[in-house]
């Protein structure tokens, strides 16, 4: 499963769960009874098991890319081109934000010439056209490469494991305190 896929997975998943959330509080809007976050940890666990999820795949993520960078052969490539995205916030007040991805030409150990256009996006600044770039990719099959640097091969796994993380984090704050608030009124 590549990086792409599983970003895309998960902020699908996180993507449904704040849906749901909306839902549910429009459900709520209306009922005789305010419902209370002390009383209904129900967001808490519901951001612990996205938490958990999301570093499960940062963990995974982590270990195929350790798994990578030591079976993957060094070679020197160069930028070719950058692809260019440019995405929206959907509203006319926002500015559009434009990355890019570089395309690089890079000769495996047999002589054999890749071309290859890199996944993960970053700002203007990362890499140019003409760069002499460090490659790593899998002699078996090398269109694995990716460039040596830590965006382009531990970018993923941070970035997973700092969401994992922070759901967490924040799901166990709000079932700590419903729990305190709990105890403090004798529940």
């Amino acid at each position: 499963m590549s990086t792409t896929t599983i970003i895309i997975i998960g902020a699908l998943l996180i993507a449904v769960v704040e849906i749901g959330l909306v839902i549910g509080r429009f459900m709520m809007r209306g009922t005789p009874r305010q419902v209370s976050s002390a009383r209904h940890p129900i967001l808490g666990w519901v951001l612990a098991v996205i938490g958990c999820v999301g570093l499960m795949v940062a963990l995974g993520t982590w270990l195929f890319t350790l798994r990578f960078t030591h079976a993957a052969l060094h070679t020197n490539g160069t930028v070719i081109a950058m692809r260019e995205e440019t995405s929206s916030a959907g509203d006319s007040t926002t500015a559009n934000t434009t990355t890019y991805a570089p395309t690089f030409r890079f000769r495996d150990a047999a002589g054999i010439e890749h071309v290859m256009t890199s996944n993960v996006y970053q700002g203007r600044g990362a890499f140019h056209v003409g760069d002499t770039v460090p490659i790593l990719y899998l002699s078996a099959n090398p269109q694995t490469a990716r460039i040596d640097s830590f965006g382009q091969v531990w970018g993923a796994p941070c970035v997973e494991g700092i969401i994992g993380s922070g759901c967490l984090l924040f799901g166990l704050i709000a079932i700590s305190r419903w729990r305190i608030v709990g105890w403090v009124k004798g529940q």
